[in-house]
C-alpha cells in the first residue's frame, strides 16, 4: 500500500498477516513464550521506499543496495536507517510508517546515531553519521563525523579528527555525562569522545588496533573497546577516559575474531561479541573471561560486492538484558536466554529459541542487521528491506 512521508514522497510498505494497533511496552522481563511469539507485522521495501523522490532504485541488472545501520531514539518512538546510496530513512515506530527521507549523497552515510538529547524531543531533530565517500585528498576531512539536521537536510557541524573509516559510534545510555556526548572508534586505531555542540573531540585514546569496536555498559559507567590487533577487550571507566584502563580480557584466536562488527552489553556484566553469521562469544567482565558461546547461527551468504560495506551488527539484547537476539543466514531470528550464564561455574554452549516466518523466508528476506527497540516490544531487521516484528505481550 502507498503512504506519503513528511517530504510528500510516496512510500510503499507491505502489510503482513498481522496488523499493528500499537506497540507494546516492555515493563517486565520477557518470558520464553513471549520471545516465541515474535512475528513480523510490517515490511518496507528499499526499491520502493524512495518512490517519487528522484532517487534511482535497483533494477534487475543492478545490485540491491543493503541497509547498513539501524538506530532507535532513546525512547524507542523513532528509528533511522542508513544505506550506501547516501539515503537515510526516518521511521515512526509507533505508527509503523516511513516518516522522512534525508540524504547525504556527497559524503555517504553509515553508523547513524542519536544523542540522548533526542529523548527530550517529540520528534528527533538531528543525528550523527559517519562519512563513507572520499571527497578530497585530506583524510581528516574524508573521515569526519557529521551532525545532520533532519528537518533541513543540512549539516550542523563537522567533527574532525579520525583519519580512517569510522567503525562505530555510540551514545551514552546515561545522562550523567550530559545529553550531548557521544563516542566513536576508527580504523586509525583511536577512540574519541565528543560533545555534539563542539567541533573538536575532548579526549582521545590511541593504539586500539586496526578495527576497534566500542560499546558502553548499560548504566553508562564503563566503556568496552575491542582491539582486534591484540584480540583483547579493554575496559575503561567513562569518567576517567582516556586514562585508567581497569581490565583486559583476551579472546583466544578463532576463525571469526577479526570480523566483529558489534559488541553489546547484557545484564550482570556480560558482553556479547557479534561476528555476523557466526556463533556469538559471551564475555563476563566480572570474571574477566569468556564464559559461553551462543550456537546455532547460519552463515550469511556473500553474494556480491555490497557485502563489503560497513554495517553495525546483526545482534542486540532485549531491554531487560536477559536475552540476546540475532539474525541468522537461514532467515530466522535466534534468541538465547542468558540467565543460565549468570551464575554458572562452567563454560556453557547455549542453544537458541529459533523464530522462523516462512513468508519472509520464501521472500528470501534475511535479517542481516538487527536492532531491538529499547523501550517497546519491537525488533527491526534489515538487509535490502526493513521488517518490523513485535511480541504478543498480554
Amino acid at each position: 500500500m502507498g503512504e506519503s512521508d513528511q517530504n510528500g514522497n510516496e512510500q510503499y510498505s507491505v502489510a503482513l498477516s498481522s496488523a499493528i494497533t500499537s506497540l507494546p511496552s516492555i515493563n517486565t522481563p520477557l518470558t520464553t513464550t513471549q520471545i516465541k511469539s515474535l512475528h513480523p507485522v510490517k515490511l518496507f521495501t528499499l526499491s520502493n521506499s524512495n518512490a517519487g523522490s528522484g532517487v534511482s532504485t535497483p533494477s534487475s541488472t543492478s545490485l540491491f543496495v543493503p541497509y547498513t545501520s539501524i538506530e532507535h531514539t532513546p525512547q524507542g518512538n523513532y528509528f533511522i536507517t542508513t544505506s550506501p546510496d547516501g539515503s537515510l530513512q526516518l521511521y515512526d515506530a509507533l505508527r509503523a510508517r516511513s516518516y522522512k527521507t534525508i540524504y547525504s549523497k556527497k559524503y555517504g552515510c553509515a553508523n547513524a546515531m542519536f544523542t540522548l538529547r533526542t529523548a527530550t524531543q517529540s520528534t528527533p531533530s538531528s543525528c550523527v553519521i559517519s562519512s563513507t565517500i572520499s571527497v578530497s585528498k585530506d583524510n581528516i576531512s574524508n573521515n569526519s563525523l557529521r551532525f545532520l539536521d533532519l528537518n533541513t537536510n543540512s549539516f550542523i557541524r563537522y567533527f574532525q579528527g579520525h583519519t580512517k573509516q569510522i567503525t562505530s559510534i555510540v551514545s551514552s545510555p546515561s545522562s550523567t555525562f550530559g545529553l550531548d556526548s557521544f563516542y566513536s572508534s576508527s580504523m586509525d586505531g583511536t577512540v574519541r569522545v565528543w560533545d555534539s555542540r563542539l567541533e573538536k573531540c575532548f579526549a582521545c585514546l590511541a593504539g586500539m588496533g586496526y578495527n576497534p569496536v566500542i560499546s558502553i555498559e548499560r548504566s553508562g559507567t564503563i566503556m568496552a573497546i575491542w582491539n582486534s590487533s591484540k584480540s583483547t577487550i579493554f575496559l575503561v571507566p567513562v569518567s576517567s577516559f582516556p586514562t585508567g584502563i581497569i581490565g583486559e580480557i583476551k579472546i583466544e584466536s578463532t576463525s571469526n575474531t577479526h570480523r566483529f562488527e558489534k559488541m553489546v552489553w547484557a545484564d550482570k556484566g556480560l558482553i556479547i561479541m557479534d561476528a555476523p553469521g557466526y556463533d556469538k562469544i559471551v564475555v563476563d567482565t566480572f570474571k574477566m573471561k569468556v564464559v559461553g558461546i551462543l550456537t546455532g547461527v547460519t552463515p550469511f551468504i556473500i553474494s556480491n560486492d555490497s557485502d563489503d560495506v560497513t554495517r553495525n551488527g546483526s545482534t542486540d539484547v532485549s531491554p531487560d538484558g536477559l536475552w540476546c537476539i540475532s539474525g541468522s543466514g537461514d532467515g530466522s531470528i535466534l534468541a538465547w536466554d542468558l540467565s543460565t550464564l549468570f551464575n554458572s561455574p562452567t563454560f556453557q554452549k547455549l542453544t537458541p529459541v529459533r523464530i522462523r516466518d516462512e513468508n519472509l523466508i520464501d521472500k528470501k528476506l534475511v535479517p542481516r542487521i538487527l536492532a531491538v527497540n529499547p523501550k517497546l516490544g519491537c525488533i527491526v531487521t534489515a538487509d535490502t528491506e526493513i521488517v518490523m516484528s513485535i511480541y504478543d505481550i498480554k
